[in-house]
């Protein structure tokens, strides 16, 4: 890894501990799983608004 910002401060990652080099990288996969989670929710929330707009179609047909 190469230097790193948290909280808008450069971490220089050759000069911390090995569990410090272990808790970042546990930070920066975390990281990477709440990425794909809220692309995730976004592809959700998209299907979700289209099959509500097929049951709002299907329900407008039967107030005409």
């Amino acid at each position: 890894m190469t230097d790193f910002s948290i909280d808008g401060r450069e971490i220089d990652v050759e000069s911390l501990s090995d569990q410090g080099k272990a808790a970042l990288q546990k930070a920066v996969n975390l990281n990477q799983q709440l990425l794909g989670i809220e692309e995730q929710r976004q592809d959700l929330n998209l299907l979700m608004n289209h099959y509500a707009s097929i049951v709002r179609e299907e329900t407008a047909e039967e107030d005409e």
